[in-house]
Protein backbone atom coordinates (compact mmCIF):
# COMPACT_ATOMS: atom_id res chain seq x y z
CA UNK A 1 0.00 0.00 0.00
CA UNK A 2 1.42 3.33 -0.91
CA UNK A 3 0.64 6.18 1.32
CA UNK A 4 1.22 9.83 0.53
CA UNK A 5 0.58 12.52 2.77
CA UNK A 6 1.17 16.44 2.20
CA UNK A 7 0.42 19.28 4.01
CA UNK A 8 0.51 22.89 2.70
CA UNK A 9 0.88 25.58 5.18
CA UNK A 10 -0.80 28.88 4.61
CA UNK A 11 1.89 30.49 4.95
CA UNK A 12 3.80 28.36 1.86
CA UNK A 13 0.32 29.30 -0.28
CA UNK A 14 1.61 32.85 -0.56
CA UNK A 15 0.92 34.26 -4.01
CA UNK A 16 -0.48 31.00 -5.04
CA UNK A 17 -3.51 30.96 -3.38
CA UNK A 18 -6.22 34.09 -4.69
CA UNK A 19 -7.96 35.87 -1.79
CA UNK A 20 -11.42 35.09 -1.90
CA UNK A 21 -13.71 37.13 -3.70
CA UNK A 22 -14.89 40.62 -2.57
CA UNK A 23 -17.71 40.06 -0.01
CA UNK A 24 -20.80 41.64 -0.69
CA UNK A 25 -23.27 40.16 2.52
CA UNK A 26 -26.29 40.58 3.12
CA UNK A 27 -27.72 43.76 3.66
CA UNK A 28 -27.85 44.63 7.58
CA UNK A 29 -30.41 45.10 9.61
CA UNK A 30 -31.82 48.83 10.50
CA UNK A 31 -28.61 50.60 12.45
CA UNK A 32 -26.28 47.21 12.18
CA UNK A 33 -22.75 48.10 10.99
CA UNK A 34 -22.15 45.88 7.53
CA UNK A 35 -19.32 43.85 8.78
CA UNK A 36 -15.98 43.31 6.53
CA UNK A 37 -15.61 39.65 6.84
CA UNK A 38 -12.80 38.21 4.34
CA UNK A 39 -12.22 34.41 3.26
CA UNK A 40 -8.89 32.83 2.85
CA UNK A 41 -6.99 29.66 2.30
CA UNK A 42 -4.81 28.23 4.90
CA UNK A 43 -3.58 24.79 5.55
CA UNK A 44 -3.91 22.20 2.57
CA UNK A 45 -3.88 18.22 2.92
CA UNK A 46 -3.66 15.97 1.02
CA UNK A 47 -3.83 12.28 1.22
CA UNK A 48 -3.89 9.94 -1.89
CA UNK A 49 -3.86 6.34 -1.00
CA UNK A 50 -4.78 3.87 -3.66
CA UNK A 51 -6.34 1.41 -0.94
CA UNK A 52 -9.71 4.52 -1.05
CA UNK A 53 -9.32 4.45 3.02
CA UNK A 54 -9.22 8.28 4.77
CA UNK A 55 -8.02 9.29 1.17
CA UNK A 56 -9.00 12.86 1.01
CA UNK A 57 -8.51 16.50 0.25
CA UNK A 58 -8.85 18.93 3.55
CA UNK A 59 -9.06 22.74 2.73
CA UNK A 60 -8.74 24.84 5.70
CA UNK A 61 -10.70 28.15 5.05
CA UNK A 62 -9.77 31.22 7.55
CA UNK A 63 -12.12 34.00 8.54
CA UNK A 64 -10.50 37.40 9.30
CA UNK A 65 -12.35 40.42 10.23
CA UNK A 66 -13.94 42.97 12.44
CA UNK A 67 -16.90 41.26 14.69
CA UNK A 68 -15.74 38.03 14.60
CA UNK A 69 -17.01 37.49 18.07
CA UNK A 70 -20.51 37.78 17.42
CA UNK A 71 -20.49 34.61 14.92
CA UNK A 72 -21.93 31.98 16.56
CA UNK A 73 -21.65 29.57 13.63
CA UNK A 74 -20.61 29.21 9.90
CA UNK A 75 -20.63 26.56 7.39
CA UNK A 76 -19.45 26.54 3.52
CA UNK A 77 -20.90 25.33 0.74
CA UNK A 78 -18.89 24.43 -2.15
CA UNK A 79 -20.01 25.18 -5.85
CA UNK A 80 -17.64 24.39 -7.47
CA UNK A 81 -14.02 22.06 -7.36
CA UNK A 82 -11.73 20.74 -10.50
CA UNK A 83 -8.39 19.79 -10.65
CA UNK A 84 -6.19 20.76 -13.44
CA UNK A 85 -6.93 17.55 -15.63
CA UNK A 86 -10.62 18.37 -15.20
CA UNK A 87 -11.43 16.10 -12.41
CA UNK A 88 -14.29 17.38 -10.18
CA UNK A 89 -13.39 16.91 -6.56
CA UNK A 90 -16.64 17.14 -5.48
CA UNK A 91 -17.82 13.60 -3.99
CA UNK A 92 -20.83 11.66 -5.30
CA UNK A 93 -23.09 11.89 -1.79
CA UNK A 94 -23.73 15.13 -1.07
CA UNK A 95 -24.97 15.51 2.60
CA UNK A 96 -26.59 18.56 3.92
CA UNK A 97 -24.15 20.93 5.07
CA UNK A 98 -24.49 21.98 9.07
CA UNK A 99 -23.26 24.86 10.95
CA UNK A 100 -20.31 24.88 12.92
CA UNK A 101 -20.67 26.03 16.26
CA UNK A 102 -18.37 28.70 17.97
CA UNK A 103 -16.38 27.30 20.41
CA UNK A 104 -15.77 30.54 23.05
CA UNK A 105 -14.36 33.67 21.22
CA UNK A 106 -14.10 33.63 17.39
CA UNK A 107 -15.37 31.90 14.53
CA UNK A 108 -15.22 28.49 14.32
CA UNK A 109 -12.61 26.49 12.13
CA UNK A 110 -14.01 25.61 8.73
CA UNK A 111 -12.82 22.32 6.76
CA UNK A 112 -13.56 21.66 3.43
CA UNK A 113 -13.27 17.73 2.98
CA UNK A 114 -12.89 16.88 -1.17
CA UNK A 115 -12.38 13.82 -3.59
CA UNK A 116 -8.66 13.55 -3.99
CA UNK A 117 -6.91 15.12 -7.40
CA UNK A 118 -6.09 12.83 -10.07
CA UNK A 119 -2.53 11.17 -9.67
CA UNK A 120 -1.08 13.58 -12.04
CA UNK A 121 -2.41 16.72 -11.18
CA UNK A 122 -0.20 19.36 -9.78
CA UNK A 123 -2.93 22.34 -9.55
CA UNK A 124 -6.23 22.96 -7.64
CA UNK A 125 -8.09 24.95 -10.90
CA UNK A 126 -10.59 26.24 -8.54
CA UNK A 127 -12.61 25.72 -5.47
CA UNK A 128 -14.90 27.92 -5.05
CA UNK A 129 -18.50 28.23 -3.68
CA UNK A 130 -19.47 30.85 -0.42
CA UNK A 131 -19.40 30.59 3.41
CA UNK A 132 -22.53 31.42 5.53
CA UNK A 133 -21.67 33.08 9.14
CA UNK A 134 -24.80 33.13 11.40
CA UNK A 135 -24.83 36.73 13.17
CA UNK A 136 -27.60 37.16 15.68
CA UNK A 137 -26.36 40.71 16.54
CA UNK A 138 -27.51 42.10 13.11
CA UNK A 139 -31.43 40.80 14.05
CA UNK A 140 -33.50 40.99 16.88
CA UNK A 141 -35.65 38.54 15.61
CA UNK A 142 -32.57 35.81 15.90
CA UNK A 143 -32.52 35.52 19.67
CA UNK A 144 -35.56 34.74 21.74
CA UNK A 145 -35.28 35.07 25.24
CA UNK A 146 -37.90 33.65 28.39
CA UNK A 147 -37.27 34.89 31.62
CA UNK A 148 -38.49 32.35 34.52
CA UNK A 149 -39.54 29.99 31.99
CA UNK A 150 -38.57 27.32 34.69
CA UNK A 151 -42.25 28.01 36.13
CA UNK A 152 -43.88 27.46 32.83
CA UNK A 153 -43.83 24.35 32.51
CA UNK A 154 -46.18 22.05 29.96
CA UNK A 155 -47.21 25.35 27.70
CA UNK A 156 -45.33 26.52 24.79
CA UNK A 157 -43.34 29.85 25.70
CA UNK A 158 -44.60 32.90 24.38
CA UNK A 159 -41.72 34.66 22.78
CA UNK A 160 -42.14 37.31 19.04
CA UNK A 161 -38.92 36.01 17.38
CA UNK A 162 -40.40 32.50 18.16
CA UNK A 163 -43.79 33.02 16.46
CA UNK A 164 -41.97 35.07 13.86
CA UNK A 165 -40.02 31.98 13.12
CA UNK A 166 -43.23 29.88 13.78
CA UNK A 167 -41.34 28.04 16.36
CA UNK A 168 -42.76 26.14 19.47
CA UNK A 169 -41.07 25.65 22.08
CA UNK A 170 -42.53 23.93 25.24
CA UNK A 171 -40.64 22.70 28.72
CA UNK A 172 -41.93 19.70 29.74
CA UNK A 173 -42.44 18.97 33.62
CA UNK A 174 -40.55 15.72 35.17
CA UNK A 175 -44.35 14.79 35.50
CA UNK A 176 -45.10 14.79 32.01
CA UNK A 177 -41.59 12.95 30.84
CA UNK A 178 -42.91 9.92 33.46
CA UNK A 179 -46.35 9.85 32.25
CA UNK A 180 -45.40 9.42 28.86
CA UNK A 181 -42.40 7.65 29.52
CA UNK A 182 -44.81 4.90 30.67
CA UNK A 183 -47.18 5.16 28.27
CA UNK A 184 -44.72 4.55 25.60
CA UNK A 185 -43.31 1.44 27.62
CA UNK A 186 -47.07 0.15 27.83
CA UNK A 187 -47.96 0.44 24.16
CA UNK A 188 -44.68 -1.28 23.34
CA UNK A 189 -45.61 -4.69 25.73
CA UNK A 190 -48.61 -4.81 24.23
CA UNK A 191 -47.14 -4.57 20.74
CA UNK A 192 -44.57 -7.48 21.32
CA UNK A 193 -46.95 -9.28 22.95
CA UNK A 194 -48.84 -10.39 20.01
CA UNK A 195 -46.04 -10.69 17.80
CA UNK A 196 -43.48 -13.66 18.71
CA UNK A 197 -40.29 -13.92 19.33
CA UNK A 198 -40.14 -11.42 16.23
CA UNK A 199 -42.43 -9.00 19.02
CA UNK A 200 -39.66 -9.89 21.53
CA UNK A 201 -36.46 -8.96 19.48
CA UNK A 202 -37.94 -5.36 18.72
CA UNK A 203 -38.90 -5.10 22.39
CA UNK A 204 -35.24 -5.21 23.19
CA UNK A 205 -33.82 -3.49 20.67
CA UNK A 206 -36.22 -0.39 21.76
CA UNK A 207 -35.54 -0.94 25.17
CA UNK A 208 -31.53 -0.78 23.86
CA UNK A 209 -32.17 2.28 21.93
CA UNK A 210 -34.32 4.17 24.66
CA UNK A 211 -31.09 3.13 27.27
CA UNK A 212 -28.91 4.89 24.39
CA UNK A 213 -30.75 8.42 25.10
CA UNK A 214 -30.62 7.66 28.73
CA UNK A 215 -32.74 8.72 31.63
CA UNK A 216 -33.59 12.63 32.22
CA UNK A 217 -31.35 13.88 34.90
CA UNK A 218 -32.90 15.59 38.21
CA UNK A 219 -32.03 18.94 36.94
CA UNK A 220 -31.90 18.16 33.24
CA UNK A 221 -34.68 20.18 31.07
CA UNK A 222 -36.41 18.77 28.47
CA UNK A 223 -37.54 20.98 25.59
CA UNK A 224 -40.52 19.24 23.23
CA UNK A 225 -39.58 21.67 20.30
CA UNK A 226 -41.95 22.71 16.59
CA UNK A 227 -39.37 23.29 14.22
CA UNK A 228 -40.64 22.76 10.82
CA UNK A 229 -38.52 25.09 8.93
CA UNK A 230 -35.44 24.07 10.68
CA UNK A 231 -34.62 27.51 12.36
CA UNK A 232 -33.79 26.58 15.63
CA UNK A 233 -29.79 27.01 15.69
CA UNK A 234 -29.06 26.23 19.83
CA UNK A 235 -30.34 26.67 22.78
CA UNK A 236 -29.09 27.36 26.61
CA UNK A 237 -30.02 28.80 29.61
CA UNK A 238 -28.75 32.08 31.46
CA UNK A 239 -28.37 32.73 35.08
CA UNK A 240 -30.31 35.66 36.60
CA UNK A 241 -27.01 38.29 35.28
CA UNK A 242 -27.57 36.74 31.92
CA UNK A 243 -24.51 34.43 31.68
CA UNK A 244 -24.70 31.21 29.80
CA UNK A 245 -24.99 28.58 33.10
CA UNK A 246 -22.21 25.41 32.01
CA UNK A 247 -23.94 22.50 32.32
CA UNK A 248 -23.08 18.74 30.69
CA UNK A 249 -23.86 19.05 27.23
CA UNK A 250 -26.74 18.53 25.08
CA UNK A 251 -28.26 16.41 22.63
CA UNK A 252 -31.55 16.59 20.39
CA UNK A 253 -33.62 13.35 20.07
CA UNK A 254 -36.34 13.47 17.62
CA UNK A 255 -37.84 16.77 18.49
CA UNK A 256 -37.00 17.26 22.05
CA UNK A 257 -33.70 19.11 22.94
CA UNK A 258 -32.42 18.13 26.31
CA UNK A 259 -29.89 20.47 28.32
CA UNK A 260 -27.95 18.35 31.22
CA UNK A 261 -27.21 20.17 33.72
CA UNK A 262 -25.46 18.74 37.08
CA UNK A 263 -27.08 21.06 39.60
CA UNK A 264 -30.27 22.95 40.06
CA UNK A 265 -31.06 25.44 38.02
CA UNK A 266 -31.46 29.03 39.72
CA UNK A 267 -35.50 30.25 39.76
CA UNK A 268 -34.30 33.47 38.06
CA UNK A 269 -32.83 31.19 35.01
CA UNK A 270 -33.84 32.25 31.34
CA UNK A 271 -33.76 30.62 28.58
CA UNK A 272 -32.26 31.55 25.30
CA UNK A 273 -32.86 30.36 21.68
CA UNK A 274 -30.71 31.81 18.47
CA UNK A 275 -33.00 31.62 15.77
CA UNK A 276 -31.33 31.49 11.74
CA UNK A 277 -32.99 34.46 10.36
CA UNK A 278 -32.05 35.70 6.53
CA UNK A 279 -30.96 39.06 8.55
CA UNK A 280 -28.48 37.32 10.77
CA UNK A 281 -26.98 35.23 8.25
CA UNK A 282 -23.82 37.07 6.30
CA UNK A 283 -23.07 35.09 2.76
CA UNK A 284 -19.56 35.40 1.64
CA UNK A 285 -18.55 34.15 -1.54
CA UNK A 286 -15.02 32.84 -1.98
CA UNK A 287 -12.71 31.68 -4.98
CA UNK A 288 -9.48 30.12 -5.15
CA UNK A 289 -7.93 29.63 -7.90
CA UNK A 290 -4.80 27.66 -9.28
CA UNK A 291 -3.55 26.88 -6.37
CA UNK A 292 -0.72 24.28 -6.63
CA UNK A 293 -0.45 20.70 -4.77
CA UNK A 294 1.85 20.02 -2.17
Amino acid sequence: MKLTTFVLTAAALGALASQAAGAKPAKPAPGAKAPAFTVTAGDITDRRRNDNFFNRLEIVLKLDGEGLDDVKGARALIRKAADDTGRSLIGDERKPVEFERSMGQGAPTLRLELKNPARRATVLKEVSGQVELFVPARDPNATARMDGFLARVDKPLASPPLKSAKVDVTLVSRKTYDDEKKKDEERRKKESEGSGVAGQMAEAFAGLFSGMMGDIGEHDVLLRVSDPDKKVFSVEVLDGAGKPIDGRGSMKVGGFWILNFPEKLPDEASLRVYLLTSKAVVTLPFALKDVVLP
